[in-house]
């Protein structure tokens, strides 16, 4: 993780921010500075999920360790194949994506299993911090996993002087879902994102390679 930007975020005290985000030691200098949103977690049987650093434990046992033993997130392993459009990764693969992006939840607190989901408040408290947190690590292309909590975004992001602009309900559906198209801007800059299907199970990767190719730059 880069040190330096971790600081600048526990300096920053960011209210609602529970779980500390991912930044790979070479985010900061990617020229496609991409951030990725899940939506959620919950608290497994040995307790992950409740730490503050859950991102970091994550990352680094699936992607920039891959340690032996240890079973892969999926909703970040799917992604990644729709990336590099691949079924089978290799090490180098998974390490070089887990160093290059920053990631983080939506969602600010633990679910406590696979049943619970989000509501309303979850995705309007974690969108504030998020935003918080946007406006520091200025990543140039977002990718969010899921689209239910695209709405509460748009009616929130004003609260925090961010606009969002190009908002495209795409007329055609990718593996069941329609994807979104928006940016949003930070002071100046604009930040190009995506809201694809949420990539935890029946997520056909090879279907949506093309439109993340297409509507973020990864390179």
């Amino acid at each position: 993780m880069d040190r330096v930007t971790e600081k600048e975020i526990k300096r920053n005290k960011i209210k609602g921010l529970y779980y500390l985000p991912w930044i790979g030691k070479d985010y900061i200098n990617s020229n496609a500075k991409l951030l990725v949103l899940g939506e959620s977690n919950y608290i497994d049987e040995e307790g992950y999920g409740e730490e503050e650093d859950w991102n970091q434990i994550l990352m680094k046992q699936n992607f920039t360790e891959i340690l032996e033993g240890v079973t892969l997130y999926r909703p970040l392993v799917n992604l990644t194949k729709a990336i590099y459009n691949k079924k089978d990764l290799s090490r180098n693969e998974m390490s070089d994506i887990g160093n290059k992006i920053a990631f983080s939840n939506i969602v600010q607190r633990p679910l406590k299993n696979r049943k619970e989901r989000p509501i309303n408040i979850d995705f309007y408290n974690g969108w504030k911090a998020i935003l918080k947190v946007i406006k520091i690590i200025k990543p140039k292309n977002i990718i969010v996993i899921g689209v239910v909590s695209i709405e509460i975004l748009k009616d929130l992001a004003h609260e925090e002087n961010m606009g969002i602009f190009d908002f495209k309900k795409c007329k055609e559906k990718i593996n069941n879902v329609f994807p979104r198209n928006f940016c949003i801007t930070n002071n100046d800059e604009n930040i190009n994102c995506i809201a694809i299907r949420h990539t935890s199970s029946f997520f056909s990767w090879n279907k949506w390679h093309k439109f993340i190719k297409e509507n973020v730059s990864l390179s």
